[in-house]
């Protein structure tokens, strides 16, 4: 289920801060992030941050997102979050989730947010790492890989045997201008063996912003379970960049 963030920051309670702070990640409920960096319509680079809490907490939240650069300074300022999710709207629903955007400059980053109830007595935390491409140092820049699932973004990595999802991605170029890159989807097994290779056509992209094409494709994963990984890879001829997302099959 999703839910409608209000940007405007709020103040964060004492669990929230506690929370944030923590050296690993838990607390008193599930929660679940994942980060893709995309570029936005401008062509720069930003990260899409998809949280997902249990449906359990759904009422008034406050919520910070936070981003570190490889030292642990604070880049920039937390995001803070009020979400006003009623119990009604995530009955029968085990999580809701909704995203939110920071905006970065290019860099290795370490990622936390933090979920707390209004009245501070439940919270959780969630840590991630993220690589934010420099399309203009790097020539050809891939984005990350967004996984989607009934056509709408998840966080889940498990998967029912032969289930269909969705791959979305960007692909940047540093003269923002579009140009014939190879785009070559992979799968592969735990052990690293070939499951299913595949070339993405370059008609299928679609101008996301100058330079910037996007590709949204749907394959089919494997009937047999286990642990694979699906891999995009992009090249102009000089220079190639990858992406990589594990799944499980069950």
């Amino acid at each position: 289920m999703g839910a409608d963030p209000k940007t405007e920051p709020t103040p964060a309670g004492t669990g929230l801060a506690a929370a944030l702070k923590e050296l690993l990640p838990g607390g008193d409920f599930s929660l679940q992030m994942n980060l893709v960096a995309q570029f936005a319509a401008d062509g720069s680079p930003d990260v899409r941050v998809l949280l997902a809490a249990d449906s359990a907490i759904a009422g008034k939240l406050d919520v910070v997102i936070a981003t570190y650069d490889r030292v642990f300074t604070l880049v920039g300022t937390p995001l803070k979050q009020r979400l006003d999710v009623p119990p009604g709207a995530v009955a029968g629903g085990a999580a809701f989730q909704w995203t939110s955007v920071l905006k970065p400059p290019p860099g290795d980053y370490e990622v936390r947010a933090a979920v707390a109830t209004a009245d501070g007595k439940r919270a959780a935390n969630v840590i991630g790492y993220i690589d934010v491409p420099d399309a203009k140092k790097q020539e050809v820049a891939l984005s990350g890989i967004i996984v989607k699932s009934g056509g709408a973004p998840t966080v889940r990595r498990d998967f029912a045997a032969g289930d269909a999802v969705g791959l979305s991605f960007q692909v940047a170029h540093a003269k923002g201008e579009s140009a014939e890159v190879a785009v070559q989807y992979l799968l592969k097994d735990e052990l690293g063996q070939p499951i299913a290779n595949a070339t993405v056509p370059h008609q299928r992209a679609v101008r996301a912003a100058p330079g910037v094409d996007g590709y949204d494709i749907g394959v089919r994963l494997p009937a047999g379970p286990g642990r694979y990984v699906v891999t995009i890879e992009v090249s102009d001829g000089r220079r190639a960049a990858r992406r990589e997302v594990p799944l499980r099959v069950r």
